[in-house]
């Protein structure tokens, strides 16, 4: 596979193979997909769960539209030889009503390449990145980064804690079966 939108990251692991570069083709979904279904066993998802879920090639599509993925700079995918091993975006944001303006990155990594340095530099590279559209956007002001990570996400909560963040909401998922199911008539 050529890759194209080749991304230089400094202090990137040296890893045999591995390179960086942005969303080239639908077929990236693909990889993106399995990136995800690579990770639900280990990082425990709950297939039950709102909030949690392992999205389809389809699913990503829909959320990321190829139409706005081309040439965009807010998404990196990590590739080693021809398979994409993780992926950050940092595609939305929002000013909360105290006028903090937030900018979510999420990221995702292949568990077998874990430990690595790749998480930290794909979580480097959406914190300059959430720092130079914070500077086009807003200029002052007070601005955050925001992730979302699961407690059975371990390697994602640990990273995030040495890098210095905080949890700031917990949420749980609760499901109420129907009642017929706990009466008796």
């Amino acid at each position: 596979m050529i890759v194209s939108n080749l991304v230089h990251v400094p202090n990137a692991p040296i890893i045999p193979g591995l390179c960086y570069h942005r969303f080239q083709s639908t077929s990236d979904y693909d990889q993106m997909a399995a990136v995800h279904e690579g990770s639900r066993v280990w990082d425990r998802v709950d297939p039950l769960s709102a909030r949690e879920s392992v999205p389809t090639a389809e699913a990503l599509a829909a959320t990321f539209p190829e139409s706005e993925l081309r040439n965009n700079t807010a998404m990196l995918l990590a590739q080693i030889d021809d398979r994409i091993v993780g992926y950050n975006h940092v595609l939305w944001r929002w000013t909360e009503v105290t006028g903090t303006h937030v900018y979510l990155h999420l990221g995702y990594l292949l568990p077998q390449w874990r430990g690595k340095g790749i998480g930290q530099s794909l979580l480097y590279w959406a914190q300059r990145r959430i720092r130079a559209i914070a500077a086009d956007e807003h200029g002052q002001g007070p601005t955050t980064f925001a992730t979302n990570v699961s407690s059975t996400e371990r390697e994602a909560d640990a990273l995030m804690q040495h890098d210095g963040y905080l949890a700031v909401r917990r949420l749980s998922d609760i499901a109420l079966e129907p009642l017929l199911h706990h009466f008796q008539y």
